[in-house]
């Protein structure tokens, strides 16, 4: 997961660029690494997702 220091570099990424043509490519793929996030965010929406989710990467265990 991409923590705030990560999301604001990415943002600083797309908002520069040496043309416009260029800040609107790096936009689109922002756009498109935020949609990824909040998918998975959405995938784990509730307890029994989340738990779901956990034992797939982290084997039968149960999260407190």
């Amino acid at each position: 997961m991409a923590n705030s220091y990560d999301i604001h570099i990415n943002m600083n990424y797309f908002l520069s660029g040496d043309s416009y043509e260029t800040m609107l490519e790096n936009k689109k793929r922002w756009e498109e690494e935020v949609k990824e996030h909040n998918d998975f965010f959405e995938s784990i929406s509730t307890k029994e997702k989340y738990q779901e989710k956990w034992n797939e990467v982290y084997g039968e265990s149960e999260v407190k």
